[in-house]
């Protein structure tokens, strides 16, 4: 699997962390935490693991604010 840096860049500025896949096509593996954190900038990286954490917290019933979507 090939991962190019604008793909994931974007897909983490849309908030979807929770469905990052292969941009190969027809390919539907999810991309894993240590390949997206190797790839991106530490920024980029951090901002990742902000939505995602974000987006488990939700998914648990505990929200930061009251814009708790998932």
């Amino acid at each position: 699997m090939i991962f190019h840096c604008s793909y994931l860049n974007v897909k983490i500025k849309e908030g979807g962390v929770h469905d990052i896949t292969c941009p190969g096509y027809g390919c539907n593996i999810l991309v894993p935490v240590e390949v997206i954190e190797s790839v991106v900038s530490r920024d980029m990286a951090r901002r990742y693991l902000q939505f995602d954490i974000k987006v488990t917290c939700c998914s648990i019933g505990y929200s930061f604010d009251t814009k708790c979507v998932v």
